[in-house]
C-alpha cells in the first residue's frame, strides 16, 4: 500500500488535509466543484481548450480514498488547480468565479493554520533533538494523538460549525 510507504508525519498531514478538503466541500453550497465539469452537457465548447488539466473536489476525495497522494503538496496543488481552473474559465462577477474565490480563500486560511501548526511542531522537535528541555506535558492528547503541552499550539481541524463560511 502507498500509505505504508509514507512517513508518519506525511501521513498525519494527509489526514489533516483530507479533513480540510472535506470542509471546503461542505462549503461548496452550489455543488459546482463536487464532480468533474460536464463541458459537453453544459455546452461549454471551448472548455477543454482553455482548461487543459481539469480537477474537482470529488476527484480529490477519490484520490484520498484510493491512496494516490504521496505528499501534502500533491493535495494542495490539486485543490488550487480546482479553483484556479474555475477562476480562469469564468469571468469575474460570475457566480462560479465568486464561489471559487470564496472556497479558495477558505482553503488557504485552513492551510495557513496547518502550516503554522507544522512550523511550531518542527521547532519543538528540533529543540528536543538538540537536547533542549522537553515541552511541558499536560497529560492531555490533542485531536491528533500528540501531547498538547502547555505551550503547544493545537491545530484545530475545520468543523461543520461554519468555520470560514461567508456569504457572497
Amino acid at each position: 500500500l502507498v500509505a505504508d510507504m509514507l512517513d508518519e508525519r506525511e501521513a498525519e498531514d494527509l489526514i489533516k488535509l483530507k479533513n480540510i478538503v472535506r470542509e471546503v466541500s461542505r462549503a461548496d453550497r452550489e455543488g459546482w466543484f463536487a464532480a468533474p465539469v460536464d463541458a459537453e452537457g453544459l455546452g461549454l465548447r471551448n472548455y477543454r481548450e482553455i482548461i487543459t488539466e481539469p480537477m474537482d473536489l470529488g476527484t480529490i476525495m477519490r484520490k484520498f480514498e484510493t491512496k494516490e497522494y504521496m505528499s501534502h503538496d500533491e493535495v494542495i496543488d490539486d485543490v488550487r488547480l480546482t479553483f484556479n481552473n474555475a477562476l480562469t474559465y469564468n469571468p469575474p462577477g460570475n457566480g462560479v468565479n465568486t464561489s471559487a474565490q470564496r472556497l479558495l480563500n477558505l482553503f488557504e486560511q485552513h492551510l495557513q493554520k496547518l502550516n503554522a501548526f507544522r512550523q511550531q511542531t518542527n521547532r519543538k522537535r528540533k529543540k528536543a533533538s538538540l537536547g533542549g528541555p522537553a515541552p511541558k506535558s499536560t497529560g492531555k492528547k490533542s485531536k491528533f494523538g500528540s501531547d498538547a503541552g502547555d505551550s503547544s499550539p493545537e491545530y484545530v481541524e475545520p468543523s461543520a460549525a461554519g468555520a470560514g463560511m461567508s456569504t457572497r
